[in-house]
């Protein structure tokens, strides 16, 4: 994230908000990259009180590490299918990683 990416983003975000008639409280952490300059009429920014972020942040509270065992739990059961499946007596691990491809590894984040 850059200071411009995160304008532009609220920006074009305000515009939409503006079109829709809806006004939003954004809650944004102490990050350099989330100063914003611009003037916004649909969106208030409140920022997260400085060092609280791993307290306040729901990510930082296990939300990751459990999305992470999931996911891995869900690589071990592919690799598992793959050798379930294979006929080969002898597999090595660059031939199975290939077998899992980014639309899977993204089906096994949405199952995770």
């Amino acid at each position: 994230m850059t200071p411009t990416i995160f304008e532009d983003w609220l920006t074009s975000w305000d515009v939409l908000l503006q079109r829709e008639g809806r006004k939003v409280a954004l809650l944004v952490d102490n990050c350099s990259a989330h100063k914003s300059t611009t003037s916004l009429k649909n969106i208030l920014l409140h920022f997260l009180p400085p060092n609280t972020t791993s307290v306040l942040q729901p990510c930082d509270m296990g939300i990751i590490r459990s999305m992470k065992g999931y996911y891995r739990h869900e690589v071990r059961q592919k690799l598992v299918d793959i050798f379930d499946d294979t006929t080969e007596t002898e597999l090595l691990a660059q031939t199975v990683a290939k077998r899992i491809n980014l639309l899977e590894a993204m089906h096994m984040i949405k199952g995770a």
